[in-house]
């Protein structure tokens, strides 16, 4: 009866310990769900509105690789989104939450191959390192942070598969990670050598070697970037998006190496993230409950069957040579690059945490997890850098400029053209999501939708809207038919209203639409005389460039002369918003009264434009202090530096869709 008794308790007690097993498996998974909690409000960002477009219209060709993107990665794009539209055409939720399904299986895949290379609680620490990595929560918000939970899903299960010597399965899972991104061809090293690595296995190694180098060289050939490479050379500039010619290498390495552990280096110092505090007190109260648990059902541990230094050296060729090459390949930076190389660094650390002792590692567990929360609040200078700080102020201002434009107009007309100005001249994002990603065609799940700049008019059919956002993001719209105001709650600024119109005369003038551009100018409600006279002098302007230049008299005839300071602070503001013309500028010196002959007016105008990164306005005033001045030092120097600005290769091919 005591021996029954005795194996009854050792049942149960087995049991208990496969359970608590199993609950300290999905620890790590569950941590970084937690904190990735503040980031499941995103809206769609940045490329997820092309992917989604592009996804309502899947055809077998798109999946084939395209010479103008700079990427091919037909599995995340393509193929992921496909399934998100067809769950629902403009609700982000349900791409939050297959990402995070793929971001709690990327952590248990890696937990469990650190387990079987350095032994349970290695295995167990470098999934709750991984999980509290600080930019990892951003591909669970960023739909497209699909394409790095793809490719280390790929990854981790190619490198399952060849540690139990199935090398077929890894070599297909390496080929899906590859069509998810193309830095999985740093990981295949790791992938590769690990027969020779972990078990000196050298037959085995040279098997692997032949069999991943030749699916590397059947991707390379499929590739259409990788073949330019190959033809044309690893330099591609200083505009090109990835190239070994990168001058930002070795600041790319600190940053990257400085996400890795954690630690907050951005352009500015690094505020705590309040908003973060929650998670932050939760995601500390699972790692202490992960490691009470993992005290429960701790076991002594046998002899590895992989020695430590064969496992150091898998972790460095899986984490610390990927982290290198991306650093130097990757000519735009940023902090989520890190989560890939990370699943090879967390064993490193892991394993040098294991060695200070154990009792050490719930305090070092602890403060990685801090590390991390503070350094998602990090800044790196540009408000588009995908940073969640950034991410977080971009998806709050979208949401909003959504939220109004519905209240004004909770449905649009087949191919009905919106004409918005973004009164928010530095906050390139808005200007991004709506006029070059047609953001409203997916905010409306329809892709007949045209929103455009109003100054860049674009012939088409359907209803056109004007409307403008303001810098805190208030939507109003402007009615053309009579020139007066809607608004959707808030009350309109009168020099913001001003300036929409303004950008619409531009257009029509643009369009050879002169009526309805000096109409525009000469109905529109005005603040004061002097913004009177200016509207006028435009109006005249306009109309002189088109050769009526009696009418553009007649407007002037009663208008006071300007004092030279003040029209040459006009002429820039008539000339900023337009390609220079020749006739449009003579117009404008003319109705403005200031001398096409005067060298110092177009100084004062080139330096100007430089000011204001108007780089095409500042090359043209240039070229003419050039042609009045021939020796001019000044004017040379600006057309070399301008010349020397980048123009940056086109990473994603955007959708125009129907009538654009």
């Amino acid at each position: 009866m005591t021996d029954r008794h005795g194996d009854e308790v050792s049942d149960s007690t087995q049991t208990r310990h496969r359970r608590f097993g199993a609950l300290l498996l999905l620890c790590p998974s569950l941590l970084l769900l937690i904190l990735a909690l503040p980031v499941i409000s995103f809206t769609y960002l940045s490329d997820d509105f092309n992917f989604v477009l592009r996804a309502w219209h899947l055809t077998p060709a798109d999946l084939l690789p395209d010479p103008r993107s700079a990427f091919y990665r037909p599995i995340p794009r393509e193929l992921y989104f496909g399934v998100l539209t067809f769950l629902s055409r403009n609700d982000p939720l349900w791409g939050h939450v297959l990402n995070g399904c793929l971001a709690a299986l990327s952590v248990a895949l890696v937990t469990l191959f650190a387990r079987r290379v350095a032994g349970s609680r290695v295995g167990f620490l470098t999934g709750l390192l991984f999980a509290a990595l600080g930019p990892f929560p951003l591909l669970i918000g960023w739909i497209s942070g699909s394409q790095d939970l793809f490719a280390m899903v790929f990854i981790a299960a190619a490198i399952h598969f060849q540690l139990g010597r199935r090398t077929g399965a890894a070599l297909v899972c390496t080929a899906a990670a590859l069509l998810s991104k193309e830095t999985t061809l740093f990981f295949l090293p790791a992938v590769a050598t690990m027969g020779g690595v972990l078990y000196r296995d050298r037959s085995m190694l040279r098997k692997n070697v032949f069999q991943y180098a030749t699916l590397g060289g059947l991707w390379a050939v499929l590739h259409p970037k990788v073949r330019a490479f190959v033809t044309h050379g690893v330099s591609t500039g200083e505009a090109g998006y990835v190239g070994m010619d990168n001058p930002h290498a070795a600041g790319n390495l600190v940053r990257e190496l400085a996400a890795l552990l954690n630690i907050p280096v951005g352009n500015t110092a690094t505020h705590w993230p309040s908003e973060l505090n929650l998670v932050a007190a939760a995601g500390v109260a699972i790692v202490l409950v992960a490691f009470w648990i993992e005290a429960s059902v701790r076991r002594k541990e046998g002899a590895r069957a992989i020695p430590r230094e064969r496992a150091l050296l898998f972790g460095l060729l899986l984490g610390v040579t990927p982290a290198v090459l991306t650093a130097a390949s990757a000519k735009h930076w940023f902090p989520y690059y890190a989560c890939m190389p990370a699943m090879g660094t967390s064993l490193l650390l892991a394993m040098g945490i294991e060695k200070l002792g154990w009792r050490f590692a719930r305090a070092a567990a602890v403060g990685f997890l801090v590390l991390g929360v503070w350094s998602r609040g990090i800044d790196l200078g540009t408000r588009g850098t995908p940073t969640e700080r950034n991410f977080r102020t971009i998806s709050r201002n979208l949401g909003r400029v959504e939220s109004e434009l519905k209240k004004l107009h909770p449905w649009f007309p087949d191919s009905s053209r919106l004409h918005v100005t973004i009164q928010a001249p530095y906050d390139l994002s808005l200007h991004s999501h709506l006029l070059t990603l047609q953001a409203a065609r997916v905010w409306y799940s329809n892709p007949t939708i045209q929103t455009h700049d109003p100054m860049r008019l674009r012939p088409g059919r359907g209803p056109e809207y004007l409307f403008w956002v303001t810098p805190s993001c208030d939507v109003f719209e402007i009615t053309l038919d009579n020139l007066r105001v809607r608004s959707p709650g808030p009350r309109p600024d009168i020099l913001d209203y001003q300036k929409a119109l303004r950008s619409l005369a531009y257009g029509f003038f643009a369009a050879n639409e002169v009526e309805r551009a000096t109409s525009v100018l000469l109905n529109m409600q005005e603040v004061d005389s002097l913004t009177w006279a200016f509207d006028r002098r435009l109006a005249a302007t306009m109309l002189s460039a088109t050769g009526r230049s009696s009418e553009a008299e007649e407007l002037c005839a009663r208008l006071p002369p300007l004092e030279r300071g003040n029209a040459l602070n006009a002429i820039a503001a008539v000339l900023g918003p337009v390609r220079p013309g020749t006739s449009f500028e003579k117009a404008a010196f003319r109705t403005f009264g200031v001398s096409e002959q005067d060298s110092e007016a177009y100084r004062f105008l080139m330096n100007y434009f430089s000011d204001q990164t108007q780089l095409t306005q500042a090359m043209r005033m240039a070229e003419k202090l050039i042609s009045l001045r021939p020796d001019d030092a000044e004017a040379f120097a600006m057309i070399e530096a301008i010349r020397k600005v980048p123009r940056w290769e086109q990473v994603v091919v955007p959708v125009l869709g129907e009538g654009s």
